[in-house]
């Protein structure tokens, strides 16, 4: 599959809400990718298609054109978010998500490599993600990709007053 990776831009929202997250309210991915946007401290990247690589993913469901060249479907998103001082040769992996009929056909290594070079670029020493202990897919491939458990952050996430979930602390020493 051809993919290409790049800084995403305020016209990506509506077709990252469409393509990434389709089980949400498309009206709040929407409101969190624009916030997150305007921080100066979050880089989102998204992975895209064109054509080529929606024709060896349709199905019955997502038609492929026959004629023209349509804009480059997003297939994917990263989020990284460089600490401030004193710590600014780290940067968090706060969300890396694929399209479902995407997934194992190396969209996230293809993400994982950008974010990589753009962290070596950005002078980055390590790489920071939490995943949660159920999602074994994430881990395997976080573990694959170099990331090394450090710890565990017992109730980690917090959704409401009563709803927690604990989280896998990964990191990679880019030196």
């Amino acid at each position: 599959m051809d993919v290409s990776v790049r800084r995403a831009v305020e016209a990506d929202a509506d077709r990252l809400a469409r393509a990434i997250f389709p089980n949400h309210d498309p009206e709040d991915v929407k409101d969190n990718f624009l916030s997150c946007l305007k921080d100066d401290r979050v880089n989102i990247f998204v992975a895209e298609t064109g054509e080529e690589g929606r024709a060896a993913g349709a199905s019955a469901s997502k038609p492929v054109p026959s004629r023209g060249a349509p804009p480059p479907e997003i297939i994917g998103q990263v989020q990284v978010d460089l600490s401030g001082p004193p710590r600014t040769h780290v940067a968090r992996i706060y969300s890396m998500v694929v399209a479902e009929w995407c997934r194992r056909r190396g969209v996230g290594k293809r993400m994982m490599e950008f974010i990589e070079k753009w962290c070596r670029e950005q002078e980055v020493e390590l790489i920071l993600l939490e995943v949660y202990p159920d999602n074994v897919a994430a881990l395997k491939f976080y573990e694959g990709s170099g990331f090394t458990r450090y710890g565990f952050l017992e109730r980690g996430s917090k959704f409401d007053e009563s709803e927690y979930r604990d989280e896998i602390l990964l990191r990679k020493w880019m030196k």
